[in-house]
């Protein structure tokens, strides 16, 4: 009698490949500024800058290539080139850096996200060499549409804002304590692409009005002085666009 031999065969389950998430961008801005206008306005009046961002962001590591207009009129100076890069580590922590490739300075640090006592807290340290100082900003909800935000470095307090989100309107006091300089802005959101915007700052008096229609921004300023005298007003007209590929 054969015997008979009972074969069995283990079949491995295949891994699920999962491809990684790639997001590839480019942001092209262009400024066209025109100063004080009015009587004795020239040609010398008018500038015109232009900068560019290409990111690329894979998983959890985000980079970034930034250069301007200058970059381009003398590409071995590196005027402007700059590389960011963002890692992010297990929540809540993510990793940042800043490299100046014509000026050789960097930038170091991290960003902290946390809850605490159920309102959102952002608390951002680095260290660059361009002045050897630990600066740093944070941000606090506070309550709903109100949010706190200080810049600072280990020498001193930056700047403080407070914002207020009511509606369609958001206000948004501001103090520079290396200026001493009180400001403060109100804007509008008139349609989901137009935003209008004014400010005033009371240590320089200048004012300005801006009206964001995206991708395009327009900001007319000037000084405002509290006896009301306005002086040349100056027009900004901005293209600013993510494109996505």
């Amino acid at each position: 009698m054969s015997a008979q031999t009972l074969t069995v065969k283990a079949t491995e389950t295949p891994r699920r490949i999962v491809p990684s998430s790639t997001t590839q961008s480019v942001t092209p801005k262009a400024c066209v500024t025109l100063g004080s206008l009015g009587p004795g306005f020239s040609r010398d009046n008018v500038a015109v800058a232009g900068t560019s961002t290409i990111k690329v962001k894979r998983g959890k590591c985000a980079t970034s290539l930034a250069f301007s207009d200058a970059t381009l009129k003398d590409v071995k100076t590196m005027k402007d080139l700059v590389a960011p890069v963002d890692y992010k580590l297990p929540q809540p922590l993510t990793l940042n850096g800043k490299f100046d490739l014509g000026t050789k300075k960097w930038t170091g640090g991290a960003t902290l996200d946390r809850t605490i006592a159920n309102k959102p807290v952002m608390l951002k340290l680095f260290f660059s060499n361009k002045d050897n100082l630990v600066a740093g900003e944070t941000t606090l909800a506070v309550a709903k549409g109100q949010k706190a935000n200080l810049t600072f470095n280990q020498k001193n307090l930056l700047a403080a804002k407070y914002t207020f989100i009511t509606g369609d309107f958001t206000a948004e006091p501001s103090y520079n304590f290396l200026k001493s300089a009180p400001a403060v802005a109100v804007s509008r959101k008139c349609s989901t692409k137009d935003i209008a915007k004014v400010s005033y700052d009371f240590k320089s008096e200048s004012a300005a009005l801006e009206w964001n229609h995206k991708p395009f921004k327009a900001v007319l300023s000037s000084s405002v002085s509290k006896q009301l005298s306005v002086g040349k007003p100056s027009v900004a007209l901005t293209y600013e666009s993510i494109l996505e590929f």
